[in-house]
């Protein structure tokens, strides 16, 4: 649909729900090229807030536990990719480990 929508070609767009629980939630991101997956602990561990914990069985579950928040995703694909401008986002809600990095 983003692709249709502003007449560019699947490579370059994404579409990204920011919040799940919103059916009115989805933007269209327009990519250069995608980082790779996101690792949560080595983000959790290069920004000085402990490790990575699964709190919950889907994409929201990730948190670093010192202090314990949840992970800001883009803010961990910029790090651990070495940007200012990712965008994060993930394939399947209900598995944790489908987070991607793009930029």
């Amino acid at each position: 649909v983003c692709a249709w929508s502003y007449h560019l070609s699947g490579s370059q767009v994404i579409d990204v729900s920011i919040n799940y629980n919103d059916p009115n939630a989805w933007q269209c991101w327009r990519v250069n090229r995608l980082l790779g997956s996101l690792d949560f602990a080595s983000y959790c561990a290069a920004a000085g807030q402990g490790t990575a914990k699964l709190v919950a069985s889907n994409a929201y579950g990730w948190y670093c536990t010192a202090p314990s928040a949840p992970v800001d995703t883009n803010a961990a694909c910029d790090t651990l990719y070495h940007v200012s401008d990712a965008v994060s986002r993930f394939i399947v809600f209900a598995n944790p480990n489908s987070w991607q990095c793009w930029n």
